[in-house]
């Protein structure tokens, strides 16, 4: 910030808000220097707040040799540059304290306790921070002292060892989007000694391995923050799990006792934005499958392995000559659409199976076609989720999702087949309400 004195004219002077009288008998001009110097002396209460006489417009009235000049205070404000704000992305240590607690959110979590690697990662560590587990007195270092609330005694309780060599991550090029995809392999150390611990912990990975198949979930990271006194930043992230094949390796020995190496494959999507298809279910009703006991028509959720909807609007084009209704030429040359109808359809590919009524009914109509199949008609109803941050979880938003009246338009394999392959269907389903209104 620079404070500079300029001369003004009397005008500009007289008109000013404040009108300063400053005694100076130097036979030269003033510098900005030696007015500022007097300021300071005389007019101490404007001195101490420069900024207001700048936004009063302040002008100095400097006598020189009973000659009156005028002078004008101008404060020139040197902007600072602006420091760089801190980027922040996804921490690893975020990932494996995610990937600990999935592991230790099981039906026989409250037995089966899972810690991370060589060098281990506790579920109640410090900040995240790794520790080192030493071998125990009975040559187990799979066994960590706890402290039993109720009775104050130590207590030596089990946990499986696991080991995550690397994450394997591949990030999207993007600044804004924060996507990463980990594909890391998870390795796992069981103690084989005793038949009933290795089946028990064999069970719950069998568990934990069904869980994560397409599993949904969210991720709160907490970002540093810039200044001790700023609130810290906490950005929610949608991620989605995939996980693969148990593998049994071979028995090694760790102080003299024997463990099973087991491994198993994980794949880690995590986003800060975006939407999955995860997030939406779709039922099929027909009249004409009904529950033997109620006599309601069946509501059936479908397994959909891909879908599609969207809408259409089929235009006529046509193309103006130039003449009175076009004001420009160049528009005479190009030939416009004109809207004549519109359409919406709801598309998916499903596996054939015998023992759903819905499917049984499509395999049948599909392959004797008549004229009361061919023309009924199908309620289709998408739930759609959201995820909320207020609730921390995700909710049925009605606006998203839609309930109506279909005809079932197309049903046919979506290829050829041969012995061997799955049958897969394609079905396609159109708005009915104006054919329902006819009939």
């Amino acid at each position: 910030m620079e404070y500079i004195f300029y001369q003004v004219t009397f005008t500009e002077y007289s008109n000013a808000i404040y009108k300063l009288n400053l005694t100076y008998n130097q036979d030269n001009t003033p510098t900005a220097e030696e007015v500022m110097s007097l300021l300071e002396e005389q007019e101490p209460q404007y001195f101490n707040d420069l900024d207001e006489m700048f936004s009063s417009g302040v002008v100095v009235k400097v006598i020189d040799n009973i000659q009156e000049s005028y002078w004008k205070l101008k404060i020139d404000i040197q902007p600072e540059p602006e420091k760089p704000k801190i980027k922040h992305h996804i921490n690893e240590m975020e990932i494996y304290k995610f990937i600990l607690s999935e592991f230790n959110n099981s039906y026989l979590s409250d037995k089966i306790k899972f810690s991370i690697g060589y060098y281990f990662l506790d579920e109640d560590g410090e900040m995240g921070g790794f520790s080192r587990r030493f071998t125990q007195e009975n040559g187990r270092f799979d066994i960590k002292e706890t402290l039993n609330d109720d009775t104050y005694e130590l207590e030596n309780t089990s946990f499986v060892p696991m080991s995550i060599p690397r994450l394997n991550a591949n990030y999207l090029a993007h600044d804004n989007i924060k996507e990463v995809t980990y594909e890391p392999m998870i390795e796992f150390l069981v103690y084989a000694e005793d038949l009933v611990t290795f089946r028990t912990i064999e069970l719950v990975l069998q568990e934990l391995r069904a869980k994560f198949i397409q599993y949904l979930t969210t991720l709160d990271i907490t970002y540093v923050k810039e200044k001790q006194d700023d609130i810290a930043q906490t950005e929610t992230f949608k991620v989605v799990m995939m996980s693969g094949e148990i593998d049994y390796g071979e028995i090694v020995r760790v102080a003299g006792k024997a463990y099973l190496s087991m491994s198993m494959p994980l794949t880690i999507e995590i986003s800060n934005i975006g939407e999955y298809a995860n997030q939406e279910k779709v039922y099929l009703s027909v009249p004409s499958v009904k529950d033997n006991e109620t006599n309601e028509p069946i509501v059936t959720e479908i397994d959909m392995l891909v879908w599609n909807w969207g809408s259409g609007i089929d235009t006529e084009p046509s193309q103006l000559l130039t003449n009175k209704t076009v004001t420009k030429d160049e528009r005479s040359k190009v030939i416009r659409h004109i809207p004549k109808t519109t359409a919406f359809s709801y598309s998916m590919a499903v596996y054939m199976d015998f023992d759903n009524p819905i499917l049984r009914k499509i395999y049948i109509d599909s392959r004797k076609p008549n004229k009361n199949t061919s023309t009924e008609i199908w309620t289709l109803k998408s739930v759609v989720t959201r995820y909320d941050k207020t609730q921390k979880k995700f909710i049925e938003d009605n606006e998203l999702g839609f309930e109506d009246d279909f005809i079932l338009e197309s049903k046919v394999l979506s290829e050829e087949i041969s012995k061997g392959e799955k049958i897969m269907f394609s079905l396609s389903f159109v708005p009915a309400w104006s054919y329902k209104d006819v009939v």
